[in-house]
């Protein structure tokens, strides 16, 4: 039906729990995360709270995709995966309500212990969904690990029809009976013109009482199926092993029309791009990551939209959630999303590109749900009109403006007891200062400081709201 391709890596054992995908160009998001009970959850967000929550009990993964099926029609992707079972699950929900429409059983071959799965997260005319993922098996002598892809059929109804399967084995000897063997995945990712391609690491410690991981792999499958058909596919496995440097260790997967970018770091613990044309599993280039973060020890993700010229990465460190935009290359400067945010896990943290911007998604250790924020385009690229950027009914008045002192900040649109937060950023996307205006109590006045309280420099900024699904942005200058 269609080509395919999957670029295989060989850390640590952790699952991506938090996915965000969202629903075309609507304000409407769907999250999917483990609940601290070890349940996957599903739900809706929107108007900023997460509505129609659904549970799957006991599960240990969970990845969330969607499906168009034309105008303005879809339906959720969602697959899950428990341990010590023969089979996972495959669903279709209505993207109203959450209800489950359908759902299938996905049977782990070869007696498999171990699955992890990833969805495809943007639709995409030339399938109607992707899934990618990987078994693992132990047995006295050895472990065998199984990669595969499969592609399958939605009708209009949600009801679902798997597709031909498709596996390469790796069979790896252990060195001893009670080594430990740890996988993860990142993606599936695709670029304009290319096809899906997920990542995968692979680490058991071998003789060494240090946990050195001993095999390291970059593999992919091509597959060409006759046009008329999804079940003759034929199935051309590469093989790369070497393209990269001993031991990555795998950190995140994205992509943007041009390419798809892969951040590892080395067995030195140095940070490594390396991006992908998605037709070849050997990368294009590679180049070290010129930033002090994210460092290996960071959780973070990077966006995955097709259609967006750029992408970005997202990250937690010493409790703030961070990102820094990749187009052709890296922005200068990172932008704080958010701050006072406890742990985050390994794969607790996702972001995915919208028109006018990226969302933001974490779990902070201890939550009960993800927390969302929204970040605009033009505050991580730089880029903004002079008059700025607001939504019909949105506006600010800013006076003075030059101010030498205090601001007073007045936003237009909003009634009652809206709140909106009012963000003021320097030219460079960092984050001045955050105040709360509350309509029925009129404007809001910056006194001209910064978050630690000192007297903010003389120059242009930034101040920015999101009131739901709407922005507003407008620049003033501080002399």
């Amino acid at each position: 039906m269609k080509n395919l391709l999957l670029v295989m890596l060989i850390t640590l054992p952790v699952y991506a729990n938090v996915e965000v995908v969202p629903r075309g160009n609507t304000d409407t998001l769907f999250v999917s995360w483990i609940s601290t009970s070890g349940d996957a959850c599903l739900a809706r967000y929107y108007g900023s709270s997460i509505q129609d929550q659904t549970i799957f009990n006991d599960k240990m993964m969970a990845s969330v995709g969607l499906f168009d099926d034309g105008g303005d029609s879809y339906h959720v992707l969602f697959v899950t995966s428990e341990e010590n079972t023969l089979y996972d699950s495959l669903y279709t929900l209505h993207s109203d309500s959450l209800t489950v429409q359908d759902f299938v059983e996905i049977e782990r071959y070869f007696g498999a212990e171990v699955a992890q799965y990833g969805l495809l997260k943007y639709p995409d005319e030339r399938w109607d969904g992707f899934l990618t993922g990987f078994y693992y098996t132990c047995f006295s002598s050895g472990v065998a690990v199984y990669w595969f892809s499969t592609e399958f059929d939605v009708d209009a109804d949600g009801s679902i029809s798997l597709g031909t399967t498709l596996f390469e084995e790796d069979p790896y000897p252990l060195q001893m009976m009670d080594d430990p063997f740890f996988n993860r995945l990142v993606g599936p990712v695709v670029n304009q013109d290319g096809w899906p391609v997920f990542a995968t690491d692979m680490k058991y410690p071998g003789y060494s009482p240090f946990q050195i991981p001993g095999y390291t792999h970059l593999t992919s499958f091509t597959h060409n199926p006759p046009s008329d058909s999804l079940n003759l596919l034929s199935d051309i496995f590469h093989s790369a092993v070497d393209t990269l440097p001993y031991d990555p260790c795998v950190m995140a997967f994205g992509s943007c029309s041009a390419k798809g970018l892969l951040m590892w770091a080395d067995e030195w613990g140095d940070v490594m791009y390396s991006g992908f044309d998605c037709e070849d599993p050997v990368p294009l280039s590679t180049q070290i990551y010129q930033w002090s973060e994210p460092s290996i020890s960071s959780p973070c993700a990077m966006s995955g939209n097709p259609e967006d010229e750029g992408l970005l990465l997202v990250w937690r460190h010493a409790g703030e959630i961070r990102c820094r935009h990749f187009e052709g290359e890296w922005n200068g400067f990172d932008h704080i999303v958010q701050t006072g945010v406890s742990t985050v896990a390994e794969g607790n943290i996702a972001v995915c590109s919208v028109e006018d911007g990226y969302w933001v998604a974490w779990l902070a250790s201890g939550a009960t749900e993800p927390e969302l924020v929204f970040v605009s385009r033009d505050v991580v690229t730089g880029i903004e009109s002079e008059e700025g950027s607001h939504a019909d009914d949105l506006s600010f008045v800013l006076s003075p403006n030059p101010c030498s002192g205090s601001l007073t900040i007045s936003l237009f649109g909003i009634s009652g007891e809206a709140v909106s937060d009012i963000l003021i950023y320097s030219t460079d996307g960092r984050l001045i200062r955050a105040l709360t205006l509350q309509a029925c109590n009129g404007p809001v006045i910056w006194d001209g400081c910064d978050l630690s309280g000192d007297l903010a420099p003389s120059g242009t900024y930034l101040v920015r709201s999101i009131v739901g699904n709407r922005s507003v942005s407008a620049r003033f200058v501080k002399i």
